[in-house]
């Protein structure tokens, strides 16, 4: 199939009255390169995706993720039913058909690892550094991995996708423009970066929990809450949630839904109280007083109302959160602190669908060490498992190899070239298919890095302090599941 261009998606879906927004017609480029489809397969796969999520003629670069997956479901689907129309027994090949096969690799090699027009000397990607085949019978010995850094532009296949980006470090949001920026010529002071809170082990085992553990982990949560009501509010007692009351009281416990199998709505609610002041007893919540509300299942809340019957508790306050403290400086402290300091955040995947030479990482590497930014903070899937080359189980290496030489080395080699204070924080993520997918998630090893003073890994989620400033992140979308499964009502006044 000849190559498509950009201009070709967009004359075909402008020829069936259908809009591209800026961009996007590089990422439908990429999604026919590696699905083989034509301009005119992929309007189809547009328009059949649209119209039943009802988006409209227009596409933009919020609907590419989405229909990325579209596609890549449909693929396997479709190659799911040609394998089971195969047939059953053994398949003879001829010579033609090896040499096919052999010339078809070939092919496949060469554009993984692209060769410079000039005759300077091949630049290595990932698969390169990792392992190189060996001859039997023969002295020849695989050569230790090296790495050497080169700008993500020398890597880069010309015909990737991500090097043809046309919108390259163009800022899309900015949050407080006012605010003075730090320029190249002047480099970010040291951060002092401390991990907070209890980190999981590298060692913790997962899926052992006891009933009785849940329980009683349950049940800290709901008295930890309580008390932080109590001293706010000034609380004097929590009344049971299942007694009869006639004046209002103070309740507080977990949401739960009224059916195991159910989904949770503004008429399913039940509040389920502690052991210590309910005996773990549930009582159906009704949230009719209420302007608004947003709830989700295992959330602790308080309750201020009545229950005249016992059974059902009319909720006429909730308390569904009390802030922690902010952290406070001493005056001494400020003049320190009113340094000029600077954190890069990036989340992953860090390489394109098209390969795993992991160009994005190469590219935010030159970017931190142009800009001189204190700190850099990369939030997983580093090897990830939603990868075409994962899924397809294209790769000659391990996991822990491909992290390794393609992650590791690359970061090691930014803490080099930065200087001895500046630091880099990795967090793993649910995706990584090096590490256990369970949340939460110990922090991700570091094998073979030498600045260990400079590397910090992090458990997800984790909870970091930068100079006075408190950070908590996770590379899980965790809004994005509680708003799944939420009950709410918003005041519309």
């Amino acid at each position: 199939m000849a190559v498509l261009s950009s201009a070709q998606i967009i004359e075909t879906f402008e020829e069936y009255d259908y809009e591209l927004d800026g961009g996007v017609a590089t990422e439908c480029v990429s999604l026919c390169k590696q699905y083989d489809h034509s301009a005119e397969d992929l309007f189809n796969s547009w328009e059949a995706y649209s119209l039943n999520r009802k988006l409209g003629t227009k596409m933009n670069k919020h609907h590419v993720e989405g229909f990325r997956d579209f596609i890549a479901d449909a693929h396997r689907k479709k190659r799911s039913r040609e394998s089971d129309t195969m047939p059953i027994g053994p398949i003879f090949y001829g010579k033609d058909d090896l040499e096919e096969e052999f010339d078809e690799q070939a092919a496949r090699s060469a554009l993984a690892t692209p060769q410079s027009i000039s005759n300077k000397k091949r630049v290595l990607g990932p698969m390169d550094a990792i392992r190189t085949p060996e001859i039997p019978g023969s002295s020849y010995q695989t050569p230790t991995p090296t790495w050497r850094s080169t700008p993500a532009a020398d890597v880069a296949s010309p015909d990737s996708a991500f090097a043809k980006r046309s919108q390259s470090r163009s800022v899309q949001a900015t949050l407080n423009p006012e605010l003075p920026k730090s320029g190249p010529e002047s480099p970010a002071s040291e951060l002092k970066i401390d991990q907070l809170g209890a980190a999981v082990a590298p060692d913790a085992r997962f899926m052992y929990d006891r009933l009785q553990d849940k329980v009683n982990s349950i049940e800290e949560r709901i008295l930890a809450f309580a008390a932080a009501v109590q001293e706010r509010e000034g609380v004097a007692e929590f009344y049971p949630v299942q007694a009869a009351s006639q004046d209002k009281v103070m309740v507080v416990g977990r949401v739960v839904c009224d059916s195991s199998e159910g989904r949770l709505n503004g008429a399913s609610v039940m509040l389920e109280g502690s052991i210590k002041h309910s005996g773990g007893e549930r009582v159906r919540l009704e949230l009719r007083n209420l302007p608004s509300f947003s709830l989700f299942p295992g959330q602790i809340i308080a309750i201020e109302g009545n229950n005249p019957t016992g059974y059902c508790l009319v909720a006429s306050r909730l308390i569904s959160s009390i802030p922690a403290p902010m952290p406070r400086s001493l005056p001494a402290d400020l003049p320190e602190l009113m340094d000029t300091s600077s954190m890069l955040i990036a989340a992953g995947p860090f390489c394109s669908s098209e390969d795993v030479l992991y160009e994005p990482l190469a590219a935010l590497v030159d970017y931190a060490i142009e800009h001189k930014v204190g700190a850099l903070m990369l939030l997983g899937p580093f090897v990830d498992v939603e990868h075409p080359a994962m899924r397809s189980g294209a790769l000659d290496v391990t996991f822990d190899e491909l992290y390794q030489v393609a992650v590791l080395t690359k970061v090691q080699e930014l803490c080099d070239a930065a200087g001895a204070q500046f630091k880099v924080v990795l967090q793993p993520s649910t995706r990584d298919a090096h590490t256990p997918m369970i949340y939460p998630q110990a922090a991700l090893p570091l094998p073979g890095i030498a600045s260990s003073s400079q590397l910090i890994s992090i458990s997800n989620p984790g909870l970091l302090q930068c100079n006075e400033m408190v950070i908590g992140s996770t590379s899980q979308d965790i809004l994005k599941h509680l708003s799944g499964s939420e009950a709410f009502r918003s005041d519309t006044k």
